[in-house]
């Protein structure tokens, strides 16, 4: 990640405006056929991950390329695990929320 050009974390309601642009997307897996991945965004919206590799657990945040208001080019992901939870994820899936909800917020606590 380039310091100067900082990847944005994104909520559903943000993909219109990040076509073309790298973002990180935070989501639960829901299905996968192939090189298609389907998540589901924390305001309940659904996006789909063109894949270049495995999910391996229910939660997972991607980074990659906007190609339309529903549809991220993955170039990486970090699997979250079984279970999503505790503090620090309570706080980065509330953070989703009110960016989905088309409001500003600060990650300093991650």
């Amino acid at each position: 990640m380039n310091a100067d050009d900082p990847t944005p974390r994104v909520g559903f309601a943000q993909l219109k405006n990040m076509i073309g642009r790298r973002v990180l997307f935070v989501g639960r897996v829901e299905s996968m056929d192939g090189g298609l991945v389907r998540m589901a965004a924390p305001d309940g919206s659904k996006v789909a991950i063109q894949a270049n590799s495995v999910f391996d657990t229910p939660f997972a945040e991607v980074q990659g390329v906007v190609v339309d208001p529903q549809t991220i080019r993955e170039e990486s992901h970090v699997n979250f695990g079984e279970n999503f939870g505790g503090r620090r994820a309570w706080l980065l899936w509330r953070s989703v929320r009110v960016l989905a909800a088309g409001g500003d917020v600060v990650l300093a606590l991650l």
